[in-house]
């Protein structure tokens, strides 16, 4: 579960860089409306996926671990 957190920075940043591979040979306002809810719509995602896997974490720690040493 935690390799999964530490892997969530390095999705949102192949997923944010999606756009840049789209064609813009014309320079269409509804392509670029496409990229701003695009780009929303994975930042939104992630945010969820993080509340998720944060909540996942949370529930497989032990309730009192005790000291470290």
């Amino acid at each position: 579960m935690i390799d999964a957190v530490r892997l969530l920075p390095i999705l949102g940043i192949l997923l944010f860089l999606v756009p840049l591979l789209w064609s813009t040979d014309n320079q269409d306002p509804a392509a670029t409306a496409r990229g701003f809810v695009y780009i929303f719509a994975i930042w939104a995602g992630l945010i969820v996926l993080a509340a998720g896997l944060t909540r996942l974490l949370r529930s497989s720690e032990p309730d009192n671990p005790g000291p470290t040493e």
